[in-house]
């Protein structure tokens, strides 16, 4: 049986004597389908030309606006007019030209990505490292359920993340008489647990470490068609029964 890694994840091969009796496989016996690269249609090719043709329009009407006002400036010389014109035609021409396919390619990938998944699903191995990656601060490859260091960062039932945020706006000074820009700054935090998650998974005998087979011989009790890999829905119905709590914060 191969091994399927996930990225960024410690990743050992799976050995025999490692995956307990099941009637049901941790991984598919085949390789799943990947996302293809994105190759726009004749619809689409046609969608990239007509952003990129408002794109130019609207970058010559601006540039005919800005290319007026320069060379009014510059004495009414209209080849300088004609350089800003045809500049600002062709920056719109690319960037509307751009825009337009990333927007098709994001649209494709969504799309794809979430078809795939809901047919074919993800190996239930895969699934199971990608989520204890998360978790697994000392990054052993496992989850220690017991956090002998005392410090929170350590604590591998908890996975959490913070984002710096700030917003100015203007205030008076009345002392000074004066307007000023005034910063707000703030941290906001996510923690999420996964301990219950954990205490479950923590196979017999329990020995207060949880890893990547017991997670995803867990999981696989959720593999209703018995292939080695979860789909959209079997991985909704594993959080319905197990579900990680979220806490938001602000400070």
């Amino acid at each position: 049986m191969t091994s399927i890694t996930h990225a960024g994840a410690p990743v050992r091969a799976l050995k025999a004597e490692d995956v307990p009796e099941l009637d049901v496989p941790l991984e598919p016996d085949h390789e799943l389908p990947k996302l293809q690269p994105y190759k726009p249609s004749i619809g689409g090719w046609i969608g990239t030309g007509a952003g990129a043709l408002a794109g130019g329009v609207a970058g010559m009407t601006i540039g005919g606006i800005v290319g007026l006002a320069a060379a009014s400036n510059a004495g009414g010389q209209g080849g300088i007019g004609t350089v800003v014109m045809g500049a600002a035609t062709l920056v719109g021409l690319v960037g509307a030209g751009i825009g337009v396919y990333s927007f098709n390619k994001d649209r494709y990938e969504q799309r794809e990505g979430a078809k795939i998944q809901a047919e074919h699903g993800t190996s239930t191995l895969d699934y199971a490292r990608g989520m204890l990656h998360q978790f697994d601060h000392n990054s052993n490859g496992k989850i220690d359920l017991v956090n002998s260091t005392g410090l929170q960062s350590m604590d591998e039932r908890v996975f959490s993340e913070e984002r710096s945020q700030s917003r100015s706006h203007p205030k008076y000074d009345v002392w000074n008489d004066e307007w000023r820009s005034e910063t707000e700054r703030w941290t906001e935090s996510r923690g999420t647990s996964a301990a219950q998650v954990w205490e479950v998974a923590d196979g017999a005998p329990k020995d207060q470490v949880v890893t990547d087979i017991e997670l995803a011989t867990l999981m696989s009790s959720y593999d209703a068609d018995r292939n080695g890999s979860l789909t959209t829905p079997e991985q909704d119905a594993f959080k319905q029964a197990h579900p990680v709590l979220v806490e938001d914060w602000t400070r």
